[in-house]
């Protein structure tokens, strides 16, 4: 550590002790503090946490020696380096102090040129220790870390790699390409001219992307230039951030098909009002014509907004009122049936009546609701020949919704359950998608911990619904409510 930056704490010497030093260190560009007795020294120290300590054995040998082995003792102070001035050249009390754990002795009258070098080499000891420490501690800590962690020099040249950066991300220490060019050579980097156009003159941290392919894996690079270090290094810190850029863009996906369900009915509204405020004399026949546009327009856009809002603020995932008995599926299943006039249903179960779900009969009815509106909806004729099987299988209940409409592109049949994907035709508001409500039973089944798998049918055109729900013992109305798993095929 240079004189110049040093914070020294001193007794108060005699005067012609006194005024050298303070001409030595003030002169130096030390910061140098004077309290008035020993008996202040330490609690001083305590506070200010100064670098060196000089101490005046004008107080006495004993009490000289007494604050060096405090000092040494505490676990704040034990390594502040401790110079000692002394008038007494006694081979023995150099001894006593040395051993209570004096750093220097130095005897008055001392050369003012010894008394600098000394302690500017102390000071340098100190530093290099405390060095020495840190890297010690940076290596172990580092090394523990889940993400890439690098030391680079000024010219960009690595000087230290944890075992993640090695194992992750190809990159080790010694090499004569820059770290850059190592990571260039294995990922995508995202803005490659930012990438190489690093600023070393920024406090700030600097954050790039890259990837490892075009369509998996993000990464974020974070780089902190290491505040007063003489070699002007850089921290590099590589983490993985592909969950948290995929949930950004599922977000940002569903934002966009939400506008667009919604943009849809609005420019519907919105056309036909600005001719209708163009023609103000316009005939009966046309007037009557717009209205029924702007009607429907409306109706389209209420329909919208109240999916939205079921999907934002269905009570379906939260905690079941009370368990359903599983034998009861059945009968919700004909009801939910009978209310939209299907016609055309088969049903067969073998559950048993001591079984019961961690769903109550108005989440299951919404489920069934759902599946027997879509199977109408999408149906040619809008009359589906339905089947609905009911099993238990290895301590959940499957159940298995066929119907006989037209089959769904195997591109799209894995997006069935987001918000509004359309079955027909993707992004386009001529043609009926599934809305918001299929969303609302992926998001019910898998807040269960069951598993929920669409699929083409493979005896005939239609789509089959495999829904796996956990069962619960009778008498403990106690559920998981992990997170469950999406799956789908194509026969």
């Amino acid at each position: 550590m240079p004189l110049a930056k040093a914070k020294v704490l001193s007794v108060q010497h005699d005067e012609s002790t006194l005024s050298l030093c303070s001409q030595l260190l003030d002169g130096a560009g030390a910061q140098l503090r004077i309290v008035a007795s020993s008996s202040f020294l330490l609690d001083e120290a305590y506070e200010w946490r100064p670098d060196l300590v000089l101490l005046n054995c004008a107080d006495g040998v004993e009490r000289t020696i007494a604050i060096c082995e405090a000092m040494r003792r505490s676990d704040v102070l034990a390594d502040v380096p401790l110079v000692v001035l002394t008038a007494t050249e006694c081979r023995q009390t150099r001894i006593e102090l040395l051993r209570a754990g004096a750093d220097e002795c130095l005897f008055k009258p001392f050369d003012v040129e010894e008394f600098q070098l000394r302690v500017e080499q102390i000071l340098g000891r100190q530093a290099h220790r405390k060095r020495l420490a840190e890297k010690e501690l940076f290596t172990m800590l580092s090394q523990r870390l889940p993400y890439g962690v690098l030391l680079v020099d000024k010219e960009d040249k690595v000087v230290f790699t944890n075992v993640s950066a090695q194992m992750s991300f190809f990159i080790h220490s010694g090499s004569t390409h820059s770290w850059v060019d190592m990571l260039d050579a294995h990922f995508i980097l995202s803005d490659r001219q930012r990438w190489y156009s690093l600023r070393h003159d920024t406090l700030a941290p600097q954050e790039l992307l890259m990837r490892s392919s075009p369509d998996t894996g993000w990464y974020k690079c974070m780089v902190f230039p290491l505040q007063d270090d003489p070699q002007e290094r850089r921290m590099v810190c590589i983490v993985d951030v592909t969950a948290s850029i995929d949930i950004q863009d599922v977000v940002l996906g569903i934002k966009r098909l939400i506008m667009h369900k919604i943009r849809t009915p609005v420019n519907g509204l919105l056309g036909p009002l600005d001719m209708l405020r163009e023609d103000p004399h316009m005939d009966a026949d046309d007037r009557a014509s717009i209205i029924g546009i702007l009607t429907q327009s409306a109706n389209r856009l209420t329909e919208a907004i109240e999916s939205i809002e079921d999907y934002c603020y269905s009570p379906v995932c939260r905690p079941a009122v009370q368990p359903l008995a599983a034998a009861e599926l059945e009968g919700l299943a004909m009801l939910c049936a009978k209310e939209q006039l299907l016609e055309r249903i088969s049903l067969s179960s073998d559950l048993r009546s001591s079984l019961f779900l961690p769903l109550d009969a108005r989440q299951c009815q919404m489920v069934f609701s759902e599946l027997v509106g879509n199977s109408i909806k999408f149906h040619p004729r809008h009359s589906p020949e339905l089947k609905i099987d009911i099993r238990q299988i290895d301590g959940a209940i499957d159940v298995v919704v066929e119907d006989d409409g037209g089959s769904v592109d195997p591109a799209i049949i894995g997006r069935l359950p987001m918000p509004f994907c359309q079955a027909e035709r993707m992004l386009c508001g001529e043609n009926s998608g599934m809305g918001l409500g299929l969303a609302q039973v992926a998001r019910l089944i898998y807040s269960v911990n069951g598993h929920l798998s669409i699929s083409n049918r493979c005896d005939g055109p239609g789509v089959c619904v495999r829904m796996r729900i956990p069962v619960i013992v009778a008498e403990n109305s106690k559920f998981s409510s992990k997170r469950g798993k999406l799956v789908h095929n194509n026969c």
